[in-house]
């Protein structure tokens, strides 16, 4: 078994986690411009952190393994770090400029990036793959919301 590169796991759990942390705390003051348009599908405001959360540290958990199991594999990882910063401009896009049919494409855009990383991941170590698994759930979940939005207003 592979020792345990904790500097390494730290630095790709920290990567995406802060960088959300970041990008919702520009967009705090404007949370409430969900609650303002219409939809059918309503969450409570506090299921997402909690989950953008998990999932943060799951794709940083996803990088890590990645990066020590290929690390000769840029084109993958450069394409992990296209997604995450896809997935980062959807909150000001949405949030503080309303754009919300730009919105959507970004989220049609991330879908098809993970489902690429999905596909790589997978092709190399099952296990890979499947740690994406929730993140593309929640995405798909992100697209049926956006779309619901987007008819709606």
């Amino acid at each position: 078994m592979k020792k345990i590169n904790w500097k390494s796991l730290l630095i790709n759990l920290l990567i995406p986690l802060l960088l959300g942390s970041i990008v919702g705390l520009i967009s705090s003051d404007n949370s409430e411009y969900l609650n303002t348009l219409n939809r059918h599908i309503i969450i409570p405001n506090i299921v997402f952190p909690i989950v953008w959360t998990f999932l943060y540290l799951l794709v940083g958990f996803w990088a890590y393994l990645y990066e020590e199991t290929y690390c000769f594999d840029n084109n993958t990882i450069g394409l992990y770090y296209l997604s995450l910063g896809v997935n980062l401009s959807f909150i000001p896009v949405l949030f503080l400029l309303h754009l919300k049919i730009f919105a959507l494409v970004i989220v049609i855009f991330l879908l098809l990036l993970v489902l690429v990383l999905f596909y790589k991941s997978y092709k190399r170590k099952k296990v890979l793959g499947y740690i994406l698994i929730p993140y593309l759930l929640w995405i798909i979940f992100a697209l049926i919301l956006m779309i619901d939005i987007v008819v709606s207003n």
